[in-house]
């Protein structure tokens, strides 16, 4: 039989033991939570504010080019229509590779949306393709004088990108006749819109938040996202990250987007493709050298699951890279986005060990 002496002795070892471990296991859980604030931090750097600066950016080419172009009559020519087309196509193209980081400040108005002003396909899904061209033909026609400031109060279904496709795209370079004519004025109000909505997206992600006077990048990988703005919640960098890109692939899987989207230009699958380049790049991102995210799932034990996702994501990229003609092209990505959606509902938030709370979409 044990002494007293003997079981104390006992007791006090496997007290230690267990504080040893509870020691372990926090120090453990500190590192995790570290590793996905860095890969969090690396993906909003490199990745998406990078993207919100080069839509600004080529919003403004898209404004100054169509000024330009309206300025005189000697800059109505074929070759300076045509690009101008491209500067829009480009524009498209920088809007997409944003896209799949749909929070934050693509959402900040407190009334509607900011990125509703530049795309409301995103929201309700609805091609207004014929309400914006008899829109646009109502401006035209229209007496009233049209200003750069015309569509200031306009609803966000009847701005955005369309409404430029529409008049770049349909129009004979003769429409624009002179550089007062009324369809350049309403070519150049629209482009003002635009640039003026992607402004207040680039600022809020590097400059100014709702007037916070601090940045959502600093807002929210400080953790004071829901302190400083109590309408806000205050869920982890990474987990907006993962919910967000998540909710564009159901997007993708869910809606007829190579059908509606950018069909008078014929330029969906190019925007597309931009959107995939990023999300694939957000799940490699490592700033050369640090933890992604493919690796941070590896390193938790989710090697497995990490080669499902890196798997579903060559498809996507194959798929979208060479299918670009038919519907059947349309099915095969639609295919590999629900893959890429389950993916990121189940492996990628298991993986992280950010799936407690987390608010996945299931149809916008």
């Amino acid at each position: 039989m044990l002494s007293k002496t003997h079981l104390l002795l006992l007791m006090v070892i496997a007290s230690l033991t267990l504080a040893g471990c509870g020691a372990s296991s926090s120090s453990s859980s500190a590192e995790s939570n570290t590793e996905l604030e860095v890969a969090a931090t690396h993906i909003i750097d490199n990745i998406i504010i990078p993207a919100a600066n080069d839509f600004q950016a080529q919003t403004l080419k898209l404004d100054t080019d169509a000024h330009s172009f309206c300025s005189a009559p000697a800059n109505l020519t074929t070759p300076n229509l045509n690009a101008l087309k491209d500067t829009w196509t480009d524009t498209t193209s920088t809007w997409y590779t944003l896209l799949p980081y749909k929070f934050g400040p693509m959402e900040a108005s407190i009334i509607v949306p900011h990125y509703l002003y530049v795309d409301s396909y995103r929201n309700d899904h609805t091609d207004r393709s014929n309400t914006v061209r008899s829109a646009i033909n109502t401006a035209v026609a229209d007496s009233d004088a049209i200003t750069d400031t015309y569509f200031t109060n306009a609803t966000p279904s009847s701005v955005g990108l369309l409404p430029i496709e529409i008049i770049l795209f349909e129009s004979a370079l003769s429409d624009f006749s002179t550089p007062n004519d009324r369809l350049c004025s309403v070519l150049k109000a629209y482009t003002v819109q635009l640039s003026g909505r992607a402004n207040l997206i680039a600022n809020g992600w590097s400059e100014d938040y709702r007037s916070s006077g601090k940045s959502y990048q600093t807002l929210l990988l400080t953790k004071q996202l829901d302190i400083i703005l109590d309408d806000e919640d205050g869920s982890s960098a990474i987990s907006k990250i993962v919910v967000s890109i998540q909710d564009f692939f159901d997007y993708l899987t869910r809606r007829n987007v190579t059908a509606d989207q950018a069909k008078i230009s014929d330029t969906i699958w190019t925007h597309v493709q931009e959107s995939i380049y990023s999300v694939n790049a957000a799940l490699n991102e490592d700033n050369n050298g640090d933890v992604s995210v493919l690796a941070l799932m590896i390193n938790n034990g989710y090697e497995q699951e990490a080669e499902t996702v890196k798997s579903n994501m060559t498809l996507m990229l194959s798929t979208i890279n060479t299918n670009q003609t038919s519907a059947t092209d349309a099915t095969d990505m639609k295919n590999a986005a629900a893959l890429l959606d389950g993916n990121f509902k189940r492996e990628v938030a298991d993986g992280l060990g950010v799936n407690a709370g987390l608010n996945f979409s299931d149809g916008d």
